[in-house]
């Protein structure tokens, strides 16, 4: 499962960058690199919703990678019927 995991953990983390990104071009009014002149409200507002789709795909393959490893590992079968003892340990992510 280190693979997936890692995997998840950029996923995580690319979100947490873009969010940022998207809060100091909108809040801040700052422009990031490698703009060398300084972006106006139509410029801002491309780059502001350019990053916001970035993040709509990230969060769309971090969903893809979380329903994989549900599938993969078979924990549907048991999907609400309480938790299952010893069964995150035993799985390895297939096709990832």
């Amino acid at each position: 499962m280190g693979r997936c995991k890692d995997t998840l953990d950029r996923l995580n983390a690319r979100e947490r960058v873009l969010k940022l990104e998207i809060d100091l071009i909108e809040q801040h009014e700052l422009t990031l690199p490698p703009a060398n002149h300084p972006w106006d409200r139509g410029d801002r507002h491309q780059e502001a919703r350019r990053r916001t789709e970035y993040l709509d795909d990230v969060r769309v393959a971090r969903n893809r990678l979380r329903l994989r490893r549900f599938l993969a590992c078979g924990l549907w079968r048991n999907y609400g019927a309480g938790p299952v003892v010893g069964v995150a340990a035993q799985c390895q992510c297939a096709g990832s």
